[in-house]
């Protein structure tokens, strides 16, 4: 957490994978150490290897089978997120509707990974509906589902949908919530790389 305060980000993850060392059993250590990974490093491999951790001791937790199926899927383990994904499906307990909502994200996702836009758009639009239907957190959440979206469709369109990135750079985040600033700045720092690799061409 000091480290975190001091933004020193290499610190924080090395303390959070002794955490996680130290405490394998418990949750925390396990989302912290996910979110250091995912939201600042965008280490995706290193996320899905926090996460096999906290799934040996709890081996059917629905927040952290999303959120390998997201992390793999954004590391291109298309097939590992479905294998997750199918786990999630099964199952038997009841989620909430956060959790329903980042479901259906995570799932347009792996459809958008699969070179399926329709259904992944389909998708997508069903979690940002059931967004606006919940009563706590209901902007943080929609507001993450479109800004996957919208990065998920400038991919598919290799970065040629300008409706797309106009949508997204008008897109309000309040400045209190770093972790979708950082990832609305990830896709944006990704379309200017894409744009000098073609200018060099």
């Amino acid at each position: 957490y000091k480290a975190l305060e001091n933004n020193d980000i290499k610190s924080s993850i090395y303390s959070a994978i002794d955490w996680i060392c130290d405490m394998p059993f418990s949750l925390k250590p396990i989302m912290i150490g996910y979110d250091i990974s995912t939201t600042f490093l965008r280490d995706y491999n290193l996320s899905s290897k926090i996460l096999d951790v906290g799934l040996k001791s709890h081996p059917n937790d629905p927040w952290m089978l999303n959120n390998r199926a997201y992390v793999n899927a954004r590391a291109n383990n298309v097939i590992e997120a479905e294998k997750d994904m199918e786990k999630l499906e099964r199952y038997n307990g009841t989620l909430t509707d956060s959790m329903t909502v980042c479901k259906e994200a995570t799932k347009g996702l792996i459809a958008y990974r699969n070179k399926d836009k329709k259904t992944g758009e389909r998708l997508y639009q069903h979690a940002i509906n059931l967004a606006d239907k919940l009563k706590a957190n209901s902007k943080e959440v929609k507001l993450k589902a479109k800004i996957n979206m919208f990065r998920e469709e400038l991919i598919y369109s290799n970065y040629l949908n300008f409706s797309v990135l106009e949508e997204l750079e008008h897109l309000h985040i309040p400045e209190n919530n770093s972790s979708l600033i950082l990832l609305k700045e990830e896709i944006l720092e990704e379309m200017e790389k894409h744009n000098h690799s073609i200018k060099l061409q």
